[in-house]
């Protein structure tokens, strides 16, 4: 990945080990950095870097442990940029990511359910019950008129 001038490069380290199969996308000031799945240790310059640990909650993730932490951590860093981001930045131990849960940016990583769309006489089961869906719409012509009358001042 590209610095772009931003100073010295750290090793950034995916920890999350059983989520390394699509690319990541770490989107800062404009523009995107994509990390190529399957990679798991890369360059990345330190004001990125920081920024993704310190600023974003966009990278944390929960874990099948119960935790929620930066799926990153870095090595090969200057010992005065570890100890300005906390003892837990230089932490690159492997975690295994709850794939049950979203969060993040990474709404991929977790199964949607499938959309059921209903129609004219379908039952739709609700909190109060299963209702019947009206087989025409020609009863509800006035249906929202009182709010638009409302509001243009006219009874």
């Amino acid at each position: 990945m590209p610095t772009r001038g931003f100073g010295r490069d750290v090793i950034m380290v995916d920890r999350a080990v059983n989520d390394l199969d699509h690319p990541r996308d770490i989107f800062h000031d404009g523009q995107s950095n994509i990390i190529p799945a399957g990679l798991s240790e890369f360059p990345i310059a330190q004001a990125l870097a920081g920024w993704v640990y310190r600023q974003s909650e966009q990278h944390h993730i929960h874990t099948t442990d119960g935790q929620y932490v930066c799926r990153f951590g870095f090595k090969e860093a200057p010992e005065d940029f570890l100890a300005s981001m906390g003892p837990e930045a230089g932490d690159c131990s492997p975690v295994e990511r709850d794939l049950q849960r979203g969060e993040g940016w990474n709404v991929n990583a977790v199964g949607r359910p499938a959309m059921k769309l209903y129609g004219p006489g379908d039952i739709v089961h609700t909190i109060n019950g299963p209702v019947r869906l009206p087989k025409s719409l020609a009863g509800l012509s006035n249906q929202g008129s009182a709010g638009s009358r409302a509001a243009s001042g006219e009874r």
